[in-house]
């Protein structure tokens, strides 16, 4: 309870913080990995030298350079006198000019087959030994004289990576690791040792222990006022209470003024402890390793040097340990996680270490106040945390050294077991390992301080948090390359590794025995399904569910007939009525505002009744502010949520197409349906087709409403003349009509032909039908009938419908013709003659006054009727003109054209014989 207690006050403690340590550290933590991941990119991806030997010629770059000469005798250029030179030009460089040359030069009195480096240029040659110019200088690097190089090369062995594929990143990152992991574990030690506390007065940490010291004294001053008060009134601390708390104070007043010195012997206490302890696990490890005994790995570079060079470099890793290409190549997956999480293991532990020595030092300089919180029984918490908290933190330093001791005697133990086995790969893993569990102690350093129940441990489970921290985050993708590794080998049929065929006959040995496992479970089910046993039991279950579901519909029948009698049941169930009817209105009323202030209205937006008059406006402005930005976010989301629905609306045009252009995708839509399918999935992908083309139609015609095209413009629309701009008071074009949109030509055609443009429009829509407008004759004839265009002019009637809707009427001569019919059929009479529109009647007048039948197209018999017909025209021509019953609606046009009609056929004229009854 009492251990429960103290981590409760540390948490207390440290939540005002919590939350800022950790996004403090999260953002250390992701600055790390960051500037990693740079290092890694950058990270050169050449081989161990930049220039090759090989038979006294330099390779570099994949060019071949000679030697020029017995050197430069007159310095030139930057190359100094009797500079060796050698030189490579190219095709191109030999033909530009001046020439150019590339040079790679050594300083005189240098022997180049020893030469560790070299100078390169490109130059102007001028003359035999004259260059000038020099550009893309740089410096050139050898890794051995000629004669080991070329020797080298005779063997094979050119090589520093044995990686393939993608060893150009992995074996710099390796070398990087290992080389921060030598140097990052340097920079750990020097955090382990708490550097000795001195007596110098002027010491930053002694001003402020100073600092504390006094401030103490004065709580030492007050308290022994305090105490002589009591004791002369008789008010306050009894006589009992301060016979206790004299010695507190006098002992407390001395460990006051000695407290900086007690800390200094404290931490000069862990550190004999911890080096003295570390000194003694090291001794053993250097008798371990003895004279007579192989050497082990020096450094993480050497180890990961021998593994990348496959061999090449065996011999930085142990006198007398041999590393063949195969072993070190598969040791590389190994390596590599341990490198990289031990390196980021590292970066935590300094972290930790570097809070654990700030945190001494603070606890140093307030050690006064500890001990002054000591005196009372209500403050002495306060002094024990102190106290475990320092005593913890030094005590760190032993028992890190212990294990840090412990483990770097066990590694060396492992590295020489190794170094004396005869297989290769088993040693060089075995040496992974050992040099693993060296630096192991750098892994756990938060654990143990975690362990500890410190605040540096709150600090370590800050940093080894599970989902946020480096060191398991490190530990979990470590596993998972490793399971992937795992079921990568486990996928192969034909690797070649003996040990991964074994693991592959236990993983399918595994899944036999689970698979038939489960196969033996189902089909024990199946025939415990099939018992009498089992059939008796579910019918018994069965049977109670329905008895328990009676029972349930009983009790809610009971229920709800006492809400409808019993006034107690009544009253409750009213109640819960009512109070979610309130809450309905409520909700109802927060849903309106809301709608409102996504309207822009501010006006139900609440305002604090504590604000100051003087800040009501200001306040309210604020919210109109805020009620326009909800606006503007609303107007936003609309548009976006059209836009989806745009994009699906397109998706289902694009798929009706398909269904109606492709028989296979009919017939795979129809499914088990066979043609009847296919043509009921063609069927609704046809009214699919036609229902968005009317919508998209109908969107087209509210824009013309909305814009409120006139006549002009919507009859330019329909045939297609030319596009219409709508421009707003200034001039300034708001609005293009596309003419080449058939969506807006249908709504034009279709606003002309309902009534809102004249009888000329219509006519000439209607003569264009079967030309220029073919694509919408069904529109034009539909609109025909459904705007009743016949009653303006009556020849647009019957047989003219279906003529327009078969595309037969395209030119003036094919709507005469439609005309003569029309009256061959004797369907205009004296009554359609005033009913008709005047242009209708001109029209008719002067398409067919006048003209034979056979010249407007008419068989034989057809011009016999159209001939009699047209007479009787003139007669009802005077009729229509002269019945006052019937003249009282002509307009002026129409009575023209009427008397034109009675001049070119007279009504006293003989008329020509009448046609014979129709059969």
């Amino acid at each position: 309870m009492v251990q429960l207690n103290h981590m409760r006050d540390q948490v207390a403690w440290l939540s005002p913080t919590r939350g800022v340590t950790r996004r403090f550290l999260l953002f250390f933590t992701a600055l790390i990995v960051s500037v990693f991941g740079v290092i890694f990119t950058l990270t050169p991806t050449a081989n161990a030298a930049d220039g090759t030997w090989k038979d006294g010629t330099i390779t570099y770059e994949g060019n071949t350079y000679t030697r020029y000469g017995n050197g430069i005798p007159n310095q030139t250029a930057d190359i100094p006198k009797g500079a060796q030179v050698y030189t490579y030009s190219s095709s191109s460089d030999k033909s530009a000019t001046p020439p150019k040359v590339n040079i790679i030069w050594f300083a005189s009195g240098e022997d180049p087959a020893k030469a560790k480096t070299a100078h390169y240029g490109y130059y102007s040659q001028t003359g035999d030994a004259t260059f000038s110019d020099p550009s893309k200088q740089a410096t050139v690097t050898f890794s051995g004289d000629a004669a080991s190089t070329d020797e080298a090369g005779k063997e094979g062995e050119t090589t520093s990576c044995i990686v393939d594929g993608i060893g150009w990143i992995v074996c710099p990152v390796s070398n990087f690791l290992s080389d921060a992991m030598d140097k990052l574990f340097a920079i750990l030690q020097s955090f382990l040792t708490v550097q000795p506390i001195q007596a110098d007065t002027n010491g930053p940490i002694f001003r402020g222990w100073a600092i504390m010291r006094n401030f103490a004294n004065v709580a030492f001053i007050i308290a022994f006022l305090i105490i002589i008060y009591s004791q002369v009134t008789s008010i306050g601390i009894s006589s009992y209470g301060i016979k206790r708390l004299l010695p507190r104070i006098i002992v407390a007043a001395i460990l006051v003024n000695l407290s900086y010195w007690i800390c200094a012997i404290a931490v000069d206490l862990s550190n004999i402890f911890g080096h003295s302890i570390y000194d003694v696990m090291e001794g053993i490890r250097k008798e371990l390793v003895g004279s007579g005994t192989t050497a082990g790995p020096t450094s993480w570079r050497a180890l990961t040097g021998a593994i990348l060079a496959g061999g090449a470099a065996g011999g930085a890793i142990a006198t007398g340990v041999v590393v063949t290409l195969a072993s070190a190549g598969g040791s590389i997956m190994l390596l590599l996680p341990i490198l990289l999480g031990v390196v980021l293991a590292v970066l935590v532990a300094i972290m930790v270490l570097a809070a654990r020595q700030a945190i001494i030092v603070v606890a140093i300089m307030i050690a006064p106040l500890a001990f002054v919180a000591y005196l009372l029984p209500n403050t002495e918490k306060f002094f024990n945390k102190w106290r475990e908290l320092l005593t913890t933190l030094l005590l760190m330093f032993p028992l890190f050294a212990g294990v840090m001791g412990g483990a770097q005697l066990a590694g060396e133990a492992i590295i020489q077991t190794a170094i004396h086995m005869g297989d290769d790969v088993a040693k060089l893993n075995l040496i992974i390992f050992g040099m693993a569990v060296k630096v192991a102690p750098v892994v756990v350093t938060p654990f143990l301080l975690k362990f500890s129940g410190s605040l540096v441990g709150r600090v370590a489970g800050i940093v080894n948090n599970p989902g946020k921290g480096l060191v398991d985050r490190t530990r979990n993708w470590s596993k998972d390359r490793a399971d992937a590794y795992t079921a990568k080998q486990l996928a192969n049929k034909d690797n070649p590794n003996f040990l991964a065929r074994q693991a592959q006959r236990m993983d399918t040995n595994k899944r036999k025995r689970e698979g038939w496992k489960k196969a033996y479970q189902d089909r024990a089910d199946a025939n415990w399904h099939n018992e009498q046993a089992y059939r008796d039991i579910h019918t018994n279950a069965a049977q109670t569910e329905s008895i328990k579901q009676a029972a349930e519909n009983h009790a809610n029948q009971h229920v709800a007939e006492m809400r409808a009698t019993d006034a107690t049941m009544q009253g409750l169930d009213i109640n819960a009525r009512a109070s979610k009817l309130a809450l309905d209105v409520s909700q109802a009323k927060v849903d309106a505002n809301w709608e409102e202030i996504k309207a822009g209205d501010s006006g139900n937006m609440v305002v604090p009744s504590s604000l100051a008059v003087n800040a009501l406006a200001s306040y309210q402005a604020g919210q109109r502010a805020q009620a326009q930005s909800i606006l503007e976010d609303s107007i936003q989301n609309t548009a976006e949520v059209r836009r989806a629905s745009v994009a699906k609306e397109a998706q289902q045009n694009t798929y009706a197409q398909a269904m109606i252009d492709r028989a296979a995708l009919q017939q795979q839509a129809g499914g088990i349906a066979g043609d009847v399918g296919a043509d009921s999935a063609l069927a609704d992908a046809i009214k699919q087709k036609r229902s968005m083309y009317a919508d998209e139609v109908k969107a087209a015609g509210e824009l013309i409403k909305h814009f409120n095209l006139d006549g002009t413009a919507r009859q330019t629309l329909a045939m297609g003349k030319a596009d219409v701009e709508v421009k707003n008071a200034a001039g300034e074009v708001i609005k293009t009509f596309k003419s080449d949109s058939k969506y807006m030509r249908e709504a034009a055609i279709e606003a002309q032909l309902s009534g809102k443009g004249n009888y000329l429009n219509m006519e000439e829509i209607i003569t264009a039908s079967g030309s220029n407008l073919k694509d919408y004759a069904t529109t034009i004839s539909d609109a025909i009938v459904s705007y009743k265009i016949a009653d303006k002019a009556p020849f647009m009637g019957g047989k003219t419908i279906n003529t327009v809707s078969q595309g037969g009427i395209g030119n003036e001569d094919q709507l005469a013709t439609a005309i003569a019919k029309s009256i061959a059929g004797g369907k205009i009479k004296a009554e359609h003659l005033v009913s008709m529109d005047q242009d209708a009647l001109k029209s008719m007048v002067a398409k067919v006054g006048g003209k034979s039948g056979a010249s407007l197209g008419l068989d034989a018999a057809e011009s016999v009727k159209f001939e009699y017909f047209v007479h009787q025209l003139g007669n009802d021509a005077q009729k229509a003109r002269t019945d006052p019953r019937l003249n009282s609606r002509l307009a002026v046009g129409a009575v023209e054209a009427l008397e034109k009609l009675e001049n070119l056929y007279p009504p006293g004229s003989p008329p020509p014989p009448a046609p014979p009854p129709s059969p």
